[in-house]
């Protein structure tokens, strides 16, 4: 128990300088709390000899300092290093795994990240399908061949968020926002079983606002996907 506290103190609270001062806990600068990168007033400065915190816009008197952990972070990467929700966060991702056969052409699928709708940055597996569905020898100014592949490409992630989702234990995502109170008591209960043995028990609230986050995520994306490929089934 012990050796595991000192873990997470020392992954939640010690900084990788990337420097010759090497990774360091700082006391005091520790309890600076996090905000998106947008957000952040104030950052960490790292050379050979000091580490400093320094302001990076005007702070007004008796106004918090606020930094930015990681500023490629998402929502729940904030959850899985530090152990909080960041409501600030303008990235949101969900993982979903891919089977081995399902992309083809020398593609070996895997864990990809799933970006939904809102968020400002493109998606890895879309990109890597239309690849798999453009036609080979196809000129590269083929406009009617990449639209094509892009129809396919989307119709295959809609096809494969949808596999994805169907391993989620049968919890409500509509019944309960997993962006919003930490409570995450809402749903119709169906999937209790899952989440009632052992020493997930005790974190229940906290892994069912996930599940609903995740589920929420997946589900928007997928109508998303619906609304740039009719052909696409609809998600339920």
């Amino acid at each position: 128990a012990a050796f595991s506290r000192a873990t997470m103190l020392v992954s939640t609270r010690g900084f990788a300088t990337e420097t010759a001062l090497g990774a360091m806990l700082c006391p005091v600068l520790d309890f600076v709390n996090h905000v998106c990168k947008d957000d952040a007033r104030a950052g960490y400065r790292f050379d050979d000899a000091e580490f400093c915190l320094e302001a990076i816009a005007d702070i007004a008197e008796g106004e918090e300092i606020l930094v930015c952990y990681d500023g490629s972070a998402d929502f729940l990467d904030m959850w899985s290093r530090y152990g909080f929700f960041d409501m600030s966060a303008r990235i949101h991702t969900v993982e979903i795994v891919v089977p081995a056969d399902a992309l083809g052409n020398g593609h070996i699928g895997g864990i990809y990240w799933v970006p939904d709708p809102a968020s400002p940055i493109d998606c890895p597996l879309l990109d890597e399908l239309v690849d798999v569905f453009s036609v080979a020898g196809a000129p590269s100014g083929d406009v009617v061949a990449l639209r094509e592949a892009r129809r396919q490409a989307v119709a295959k992630l809609a096809s494969l968020v949808r596999s994805h989702l169907a391993r989620y234990p049968p919890l409500d995502p509509e019944a309960g926002d997993g962006a919003g109170e930490a409570e995450g008591e809402a749903g119709d209960g169906r999937g209790e079983d899952l989440l009632a043995g052992g020493d997930l028990a005790a974190f229940r609230p906290i892994a069912k606002r996930v599940l609903f986050y995740e589920q929420r995520l997946l589900r928007e994306t997928c109508r998303k996907l619906e609304a740039m490929v009719p052909e696409v089934v609809a998600c339920h």
